[in-house]
Parts: structure tokens; C-alpha cells; sequence
């Protein structure tokens, strides 16, 4: 059957895969308590016949300087829609991770986010989004 019965997410510090830790669960949101160091963290689904293929995350340590790939973003809105431009500074990176959420949002499960593959814009339609709210919109390179 294609129903998702839950799902099991192995995380660890990068420099020390030897603190393995693995976690089972039927949640769809999950908490996990990190340090500042870097981790590496993998998730798979599982249901009946079996499970699905891993999706691996690293998850920067806090101190950890990202370069500066997006040199420039702007955000507009034409009559139908939100509209997000930027500029990379490395023509490798093709893909990216477009996230908004409300200001007052504290909930990091209340944000949304896209995944954009070989373009440096990004819309949606002005439906999803609330009037009169301010958004913070961010572009990462994945």
C-alpha cells in the first residue's frame, strides 16, 4: 500500500558518526535537540511494502560561515502574483529552496517553502498569502 505508516530518521554530528542516533516515529513534525556543531541527519518513510529511498539533510554547525552565493534578491508583485529574483554568484548551483512565512510566525512548523531547479525567480500566486501581513521571504542554494 502507498500509505505512509511512519517514518525513521537516523541523525549525527558530522565529525562523530559514531553518536548515531536513530529515531522511529508515525509524527509528521519532529523535535530534535542538536548542539551547535554540525549534524548530517536522514529520513526515510516506511509503509507496508517496505521503505522509501533516504533524503539526506546536513544541517550547518552555528558558527559555520555559508558563502554568499545569493549576491542579490528582490521581491515585487504583479496583478496575480508575488514574484522573487536574485542573482547567484556561482552559475554551478542550479537549484534552490525558496521559504516564507508570516513576521510574527514562531512556529517553524507554520513555514512554507518551494523548491526552485534551474531558474532565479520564483512566484506565487498573491491568494497565498494573507493582506496586510509582512512576510520574511529567504532564497537558499541547496
Amino acid at each position: 500500500s502507498g500509505r505512509i505508516l511512519g517514518y525513521k530518521i537516523q541523525y549525527f554530528p558530522e565529525k562523530n558518526a559514531e553518536l548515531n542516533m536513530t529515531l522511529i516515529s508515525t509524527e509528521r513534525k519532529i523535535i530534535l535537540l542538536l548542539n551547535e556543531e554540525s549534524y548530517i541527519i536522514s529520513i526515510a518513510a516506511y509503509n507496508s511494502a517496505g521503505n522509501s529511498p533516504e533524503v539526506i539533510l546536513r544541517i550547518p554547525s552555528t558558527d559555520e560561515k555559508l558563502s554568499q552565493i545569493i549576491e542579490t534578491a528582490r521581491t515585487f508583485t504583479t496583478n496575480e502574483d508575488v514574484v522573487v529574483e536574485w542573482t547567484a554568484s556561482e552559475p554551478e548551483v542550479t537549484e534552490y529552496v525558496v521559504e516564507w512565512y508570516e513576521e510574527m510566525e514562531i512556529d517553524p512548523f507554520g513555514r512554507s517553502w518551494q523548491y526552485v531547479s534551474n531558474s532565479t525567480n520564483w512566484k506565487s500566486n498573491k491568494k497565498n498569502f494573507k493582506p496586510f501581513i509582512c512576510y520574511n521571504i529567504s532564497v537558499y542554494p541547496v
